[in-house]
């Protein structure tokens, strides 16, 4: 994640519409996995850090990674009230 944070850290357009449905996908399955591998706590820190880092970058591409961010947070809250 480090290497497409820093890929992305350059000033760039904003994210194009099918970007942002990935980050959408890639939020669900970061937080999908995290409940097989058992891992919630460490997930919900990397999710609010990459919600930070997007959102200090969100007139750039960057903000997909606080997008995912924020997808991750959602699935998790999602099965914690299940």
């Amino acid at each position: 994640m480090s290497v497409l944070a820093a890929t992305m850290a350059r000033e760039s357009p904003r994210a194009h519409p099918l970007g942002v449905l990935a980050a959408l996908g890639v939020g669900a399955t970061w937080a999908t996995n995290a409940l097989g591998g058992h891992t919630i706590p460490l997930a919900i820190v990397v999710a609010l850090a990459g919600i930070g880092w997007g959102w200090t970058r969100r007139h750039t591409v960057a903000s997909l990674t606080g997008i995912a961010g924020a997808a991750a947070l959602v699935v998790l809250a999602g099965a914690a009230l299940l």
